[in-house]
């Protein structure tokens, strides 16, 4: 029974994903945590160098 239940619902997701319009592109987000603000220091770095790897990096 829980197999049918697992079979009927993997067919129903699979021919509504098959019925959605393509997209030509996909949308990300991306999130930073332990922004500079916060937490002590690595030794020799400052702040405005931490913001810097930030923005180079993304």
């Amino acid at each position: 029974m829980k197999n049918a239940i697992l079979l009927a619902t993997a067919l129903v997701l699979s021919t509504i994903a098959a019925s959605a319009p393509a997209q030509d592109g996909f949308a990300i987000a991306i999130t930073v945590d332990d922004l500079p603000a916060h937490g002590p220091l690595p030794q020799d770095t400052d702040r405005a160098s931490i913001a810097r790897a930030y923005i180079a990096t993304l």
